[in-house]
């Protein structure tokens, strides 16, 4: 795309920005790069751009060293055949094109060091290799990727690229949509006239600021022209728009995207807060504190500033002095950041006439000349006198004629001292409802005596108002509709609309009552009671003295698991099974007794007949001659199956008969 940009670049043994930064490896002669100029040599302009377009360029300084290591690296590996993998070749070149981008933001950000190197230097450095970049940014309203030669426009806020056309449409339509939204007359107007937004970052602009033209980014240059040497949609000079901070000083690397970075230059002397100490600072880090005491003198004008060197000005004094008042009279301990105070006291000083003295209270200054004095008016104003202070002025003969306070008419009396009162003119008025039409006096209200018969905004009542003007007030009747608790009704006036929930709490305790929390009326139905840590108390319901130790609960007592301990009928073991007493059932409760919780009585324990002994007991045989453990309920002597063979009377012969019992 550009062979003679190529043959320029071959000529001079340089690299545009550009170049191996896209998806593609460029052409041939891109690839078979000669050997790189020595690390002294400079970035020259192509031979089709004029050398004062580039002079900037020319000051630049890179070490093209970083390109020529970059190319041996990859001949080094001695794959000079056509079968070398594609993917590894255009990884080289990338990396190659990515040191030859490096050294050239090194050589434009020379001037700041690494402490200057804040957010601002890299946002702008970002930007800059995006732009060099190809398929790295896109247009956030189309969505298309933003080229080299794109016509393009940036916020000045938020610093995001969109296509000029883009930008155009984006705000037309946006006036469009207010024009269709807004149906007053003059819509279209008002929708022209309306400011404009950002799309990303919703930034205000005017509407004198709408983007008609295509600039870079100082605004240097209307449709700059794409070059390889220089960042795309750059002039190529210096940016010199004003530094942040207004110090003064403008900014002096290339034209570029994004914000001006702080300003690098360097100030011999610049003074701390206080101004007591100087040193050399960065203009950008001119402020200061030198952390010793302020001592700058306060607005009292007594104290001096004890916090240490800081910006901006002094907080105000917070010790306390005694102060005069503003006519000097009095004195009392005030503090120092109070505005001045007036004393109670009456001025009292006698006017230049001798006659009358200064009325007002506690002021500074003279106090000026006599107010009855010199030029004055009668009541109407018609008529000016010349009198000493010492006379009144007396009225005229005119109509006074100042207007009453109906704001129509003016007063008909003779000129007088005073109010005017009322206007009592006759006029023809209508009553406030618009129904009769009556004379009276210009100050008195007429109202007819016809009652309103609109609903009220309740939608309930009648307003029945007198001569109602139609906007009939708020119903004054208690609603006293019942609420959704249904345990209330409404205590508010009456209203449209459903009523508000039940502001009443309902106390919800636990079954031994040791345990409350409060809950909104109307919901202790369905609420679950609240957890109790406290140790049930209720009796057991079998014939234990005692249950098992568990915590406060409702509904039944767990099953006693203890065993039983009943003494059996017939034997003298007792009963080692698990408690087997049935739990006698509940009686049945009223609805008045559920609704107060009424504690349940207790009933008696239904005992249940004890299962047959199981103890195990030693048992003989019937005729004696052997011992088995059998359980109690069936413990009796049993046949072993042995012959007998006890003595018979002979004393000769045994028994030969089954085990059996002795005769």
């Amino acid at each position: 795309r550009c062979a003679p940009r190529v043959c320029t670049w071959m000529a001079t043994q340089q690299t545009p920005l550009y170049l191996g930064r896209g998806r593609g490896r460029g052409l041939p002669q891109e690839r078979d790069v000669p050997a790189a100029a020595p690390a002294s040599a400079q970035l020259q302009p192509a031979a089709v751009a004029s050398p004062s377009s580039f002079a900037p360029v020319q000051a630049m300084r890179v070490d093209n060293s970083v390109y020529a290591d970059a190319k041996d690296d990859k001949k080094s590996d001695g794959s000079d055949s056509e079968d070398d993998d594609e993917d590894t070749a255009v990884g080289d070149e990338n990396a190659a094109s990515n040191k030859v981008i490096d050294a050239v933001m090194d050589a434009m950000f020379k001037m700041y060091p690494a402490t200057l190197q804040g957010a601002e230097v890299a946002r702008t450095k970002q930007l800059t290799e995006e732009f060099c970049t190809s398929g790295m940014m896109a247009c956030l309203i189309c969505f298309e990727d933003i080229t080299k030669d794109s016509k393009i426009w940036n916020c000045g806020e938020c610093y995001c690229t969109l296509h000029i056309a883009c930008i155009q449409r984006w705000i037309r339509e946006g006036v469009g949509q207010m024009t269709l939204q807004d149906s007053r007359p003059g819509a279209a107007k008002r929708a022209v006239e309306a400011p404009w937004f950002c799309p990303k970052c919703r930034s205000q602009y005017a509407p004198s600021q709408f983007p008609n033209r295509y600039t870079c980014f100082c605004a240097k240059e209307t449709d700059p022209q794409f070059n390889a040497w220089i960042t795309p949609h750059s002039c190529g000079e210096p940016c010199d728009r004003p530094l942040q901070g207004a110090c003064g000083h403008k900014c002096m690397i290339l034209c570029h995207p994004g914000p001006c970075p702080p300003c690098p230059q360097m100030l011999p002397a610049a003074p701390c807060y206080c101004g007591k100490m100087k040193s050399a600072r960065r203009c950008s880090a001119r402020g200061y504190s030198c952390n010793k005491a302020c001592e700058r003198l306060l607005s009292c004008g007594i104290h001096k500033c004890a916090a240490p060197c800081h910006a901006g000005p002094c907080s105000p004094c917070a010790q306390s002095s005694r102060q005069k008042c503003v006519c000097g009279a009095e004195a009392k301990m005030v503090l120092c950041a109070e505005p001045p105070w007036h004393c109670q006291r009456t001025c009292g000083k006698a006017f230049s006439c001798g006659h009358h003295a200064c009325e007002q209270v506690c002021h500074a200054g003279p106090c000026g000349a006599c107010p009855r004095s010199g030029l004055r008016h009668c009541p109407c104003g018609k008529t000016e006198v010349t009198l000493p202070c010492t006379e009144e002025v007396p009225t005229c003969v005119d109509t006074c004629g100042k207007p009453l306070d109906c704001g129509r008419h003016t007063c008909s009396r003779k000129c007088h001292k005073g109010p005017c009162g009322s206007c009592l003119q006759m006029v023809e008025k209508t009553c406030d409802c618009g129904s009769s039409r009556k004379e009276v006096p210009c100050s008195k209200a007429f109202q007819c005596e016809r009652r309103c018969q609109k609903e009220r905004p309740c939608g309930r009542h009648v307003c029945r108002r007198k001569c109602c003007d139609g906007n009939c007030a708020p119903c004054e009747e208690v609603c006293g509709r019942k609420l959704p608790c249904q345990n209330h009704t409404c205590a508010a006036p009456c209203h449209a609309g459903p009523c508000y929930i039940c502001p009443e709490t309902v106390v919800m305790s636990c079954r031994c009552g040791k345990t409350k929390v409060n809950v909104p009326c109307g919901t202790e139905r369905e609420a679950r009671p609240p957890r109790c840590r406290e140790v049930c108390e209720r009796p057991p319901y079998c014939r234990h003295p005692q249950q098992i130790v568990h915590t406060c609960h409702e509904g039944n007592c767990p099953r006693c698991k203890m065993v039983c301990g009943q003494p059996l009928p017939g034997c003298e073991h007792s009963c080692t099974a698990a408690c087997h007493d049935q739990r006698p059932a509940a009686p049945a409760q009223t609805k008045t007794a559920r609704k107060k919780k009424a504690a349940t009585p207790r009933a008696s324990p239904v005992p249940t007949p004890c299962p047959s002994c199981t103890a195990p007991v030693p048992v003989r045989c019937l005729g004696d001659h052997t011992t088995v453990e059998m359980p109690c309920h069936t413990a009796r002597p049993f046949d072993c199956h042995a012959a007998c063979g006890r003595t018979l009377s002979c004393g000769i012969h045994k028994c030969a008969h089954g085990c059996h019992l002795p005769l």
